[in-house]
């Protein structure tokens, strides 16, 4: 173990010249530890891709998949970083984009709900279906890019005010990131305590097949669980942040391989059991999409769902076929493909 010398700097220290604690880093990450995580993470990542592909689930699937691929990334920095805690690019490859992959699959999270108020019915929620899309996607995506900005300020400061700069962004973000998962949390809750308080009989019937499956009734409590443990992750970063880089949090392992990884790992867990493609096979993924498919006349919402008999299809076609031509374009398009079948489960 070579004595520290903080007599040479950091940019020309090598293992062989100074301690580990003069590099970024106080300890060398656990080389098992990273390893291991990093093998999940790739799993979870082929695991994601192959049911993207299969369930077209694009959306979702990306938003996903970008997290993981970040994860993947930022681990593998932590293990380069164990023979060159000293080099700056190193380093960076691990801070940022271990930062970034969360907010990844909080924008996947996001784009869940909305498909789940339309499953029981918009009367129970506080905001559209597309808000939660729109709204804390954007949010998210914005939070995203304030951490990149401050990751990228800190890593690469030269002072210790430039670094403090970075550092205080990075926080915002974070915190930004926190308080928009709190606040989805929040209205999650509260639109599952109207659909619970509510009478069944108000709810979509539409649906009605799917709200009896038992996948459906995992999902919705996987959701809340993978937010709940990428919120503990986000608080948990914020706190050493706050301490800063040379804080005692910041320059603890266990807290980090706690507190990190297994929760991410904890979240996909959740968003791969229950992937949203399985749970909502059958056609019903698109049925509850908030995208709307209108006619060239009227802009008229075709409300179609898996479970629409086709005694209702073929009506609604003879009601229109009389003021159509059979060349016409203009017959309205259903809102979802019906499905060959539907899986009851």
């Amino acid at each position: 173990m070579v004595a520290c010398n903080n007599a040479i700097p950091m940019d020309v220290c090598t293992l062989q010249t100074c301690c580990f604690e003069q590099g970024f880093l106080d300890y060398p990450p656990n080389l098992a530890v990273s390893v291991a995580y990093l093998t999940i993470f790739a799993l979870f990542m082929m695991i994601q891709l192959g049911i993207a592909f299969y369930y077209r689930t694009w959306v979702f699937g990306f938003a996903i998949w970008g997290g993981l691929v970040l994860e993947i990334i930022g681990y593998v920095g932590r293990i380069l970083i164990r023979s060159n805690p000293f080099d700056m690019s190193i380093f960076l490859t691990y801070f940022i984009p271990l930062g970034l992959g969360p907010a990844f699959l909080t924008a996947a999270i996001y784009i869940t709900l909305g498909h789940v108020v339309i499953v029981f019915g918009e009367q129970y929620s506080r905001l559209k279906p597309k808000t939660y899309s729109l709204v804390f996607v954007c949010v998210d995506v914005f939070s995203l890019c304030i951490q990149a900005v401050g990751g990228g300020l800190t890593g690469s400061a030269d002072t210790d005010s430039q670094r403090t700069i970075g550092t205080d962004i990075l926080i915002a973000g974070l915190a930004l990131q926190a308080f928009s998962l709190g606040c989805f949390i929040l209205l999650s809750a509260d639109f599952m305590l109207k659909v619970r308080k509510g009478n069944k009989e108000d709810r979509n019937p539409n649906f009605a097949l799917l709200r009896a499956k038992k996948t459906f009734a995992g999902f919705q409590i996987a959701l809340p669980i993978a937010a709940s443990v990428i919120m503990i992750r986000c608080i948990y970063r914020v706190i050493e942040l706050c301490e800063g880089f040379d804080g005692k949090l910041a320059n603890e392992e266990v807290p980090f391989d706690i507190l990190e990884g297994p929760m991410i790992i904890i979240a996909t867990l959740m968003l791969t059991v229950f992937h949203p493609g399985i749970v909502f096979r059958g056609g019903y993924w698109e049925a509850s999409s908030w995208v709307i498919r209108t006619s060239k006349q009227g802009n008229r919402r075709i409300a179609a769902s898996p479970e629409a008999s086709h005694e209702e299809a073929a009506l609604s076609v003879e009601k229109t076929a009389d003021s159509l031509t059979p060349m016409s374009s203009d017959m309205e398009e259903p809102f979802a493909a019906e499905p060959a079948a539907i899986d009851k489960e």
